[in-house]
């Protein structure tokens, strides 16, 4: 290999190496906040739901301006309606978060329930293939979720919302881990390759 080309290897994998190694040390990071997240889970609800409050509240704006801008009356009416919807449920779930989570809470538990159905029929329609079982079991569980969280409203608003943003977080911060530890291990291996080559 010439001087250049392993100059070029030598700042690539060096580059790499920085990366992943921020990469871990992120993902650690987000794994201690998804715990975190997990032990506080009213507070980590209470959080999101004023993000989702705020997130409304940009969404119906938008579509306020939107309406003003249509030259169709249905279709000017039917932003307005829109806007005029996601203004007030997200300036209620600022005024009231806690009530904001029992809101949520039930609107997820039924969200649940649908995807249970939707993974199910998934299921049947790929049947006899290998895997479809998987698909079976996440139908199963993902009902079972919903129907503890209706079935325990309001009281599940406590930790439902927190616990399951929670465990999102952890999850997003073992995958990170996982694919920079495995950037550096294909970076060993290339680093390694042209020693094996000159032996």
């Amino acid at each position: 290999m010439s001087t250049m080309g392993q100059n070029l290897t030598n700042e690539v994998t060096s580059e790499v190496k920085t990366r992943s190694g921020w990469g871990i040390f992120l993902g650690v990071l987000t794994v201690i906040i998804g715990i975190l997240m997990i032990a506080y889970p009213l507070a980590t609800a209470a959080v999101t739901t004023v993000f989702i409050g705020s997130m409304l509240i940009v969404v119906g704006v938008i579509e306020l301006f939107q309406a003003f801008r249509a030259h169709r009356g249905g279709s000017f009416f039917l932003r307005l309606l829109l806007g005029i919807v996601f203004c007030i449920g997200g300036i209620y779930l600022l005024a009231f978060p806690l009530q904001g989570v029992a809101v949520l809470t039930s609107v997820l538990g039924f969200m649940l329930l649908f995807e249970a159905a939707f993974i199910l029929a998934l299921a049947f329609q790929i049947k006899g293939y290998k895997g479809w079982g998987w698909l079976l079991f996440d139908s199963a569980i993902t009902a079972l979720l919903g129907f503890l969280i209706l079935a325990h409203w309001p009281s599940s608003a406590f930790w439902a919302i927190g616990t399951l943003v929670g465990v999102a977080v952890m999850i997003h911060g073992f995958s990170r881990i996982f694919l920079s530890a495995g950037m550096r291990k294909t970076v060993k291996r290339v680093e390694q390759f042209p020693t094996q080559r000159a032996a």
